[in-house]
C-alpha cells in the first residue's frame, strides 16, 4: 500500500514493504514530488537501508524491488496528475 499525504510543497507517497515483518518493519521507500521550480517539477525518491546483520534475503528483495517500482510509477502518476492540474503538459499537435 502506498501513503499519499499532500503539502503545500508537494505530495508525498510512502510505502512500507514489510511492515508485517518485525525486523524490517522500520524499512520504508518515499517519494517526494514537489511544486514546479522554473520549468521543471522535483522528483526525490529516498530509502532507508539494511545493516549487514539484517541483510535481505532473494524473495525479500525482490518484494523491494516490487514496491519501488510502484512508487516510482505512482510518481509518475502524480507528476502527469499535477501537470494536467496546472495547465503546463505539453498539447500534441
Amino acid at each position: 500500500m502506498i501513503d499519499r499525504e499532500t503539502f503545500d510543497w508537494g505530495v508525498q507517497l510512502t510505502t512500507r514493504p514489510f511492515a508485517e515483518v518485525a525486523r524490517l518493519s522500520t524499512l520504508a521507500i518515499r517519494s517526494e514530488v514537489g511544486l514546479q521550480q522554473g520549468r521543471r517539477r522535483i522528483v526525490k525518491i529516498t530509502f532507508s537501508g539494511v545493516t549487514g546483520s539484517h541483510s535481505l534475503r532473494l524473495v525479500e528483495a525482490q518484494v523491494w524491488a516490487v514496491a519501488l517500482s510502484a512508487i516510482i510509477s505512482e510518481s509518475q502518476r502524480v507528476l502527469t496528475e499535477m501537470k494536467l492540474a496546472s495547465g503546463t503538459s505539453k498539447r500534441k499537435r
